[in-house]
């Protein structure tokens, strides 16, 4: 029992000597990206990613639900093509393919910068 706690007050005191050194000092270039973006770049890419972030807040706050129970079958006189529930489905699905494809365009912008 004495080794043990012999061997943790060494390794205690090892560890506080190594950080007090200043030995973690030499390796801080572990901590930095390998491909740093350039200023430029960053805020742009910053930026696009502010404005699709928002738009998708938007997407979300403005989809409908469909219940499928209420779908009229059949019809009782003509209906706009809009009412319909295929047509919103469709409509909110164009939205969100959109929206992913930009945010594919600016993640591939961003790992090629």
């Amino acid at each position: 029992m004495e080794t043990l706690q012999s061997a943790l007050q060494y390794l205690r005191q090892e560890n506080t000597r190594i950080q007090l050194s200043g030995a973690t000092s030499l390796h801080t270039w572990l901590s930095e990206p390998l491909f740093p973006l350039q200023n430029e770049n960053r805020v742009q890419a910053e930026g696009a990613c502010a404005v699709l972030l928002s738009d998708f807040r938007k997407f979300m706050s403005s989809c409908q639900i469909v219940d499928a129970k209420s779908v009229e079958i059949g019809g009782k006189g003509w209906k706009s093509n809009k009412a319909t529930a295929g047509y919103v489905v469709r409509k909110q699905q164009e939205a969100y393919l959109r929206l992913c494809a930009r945010k594919d365009a600016i993640l591939n912008d961003i790992k090629a910068s």
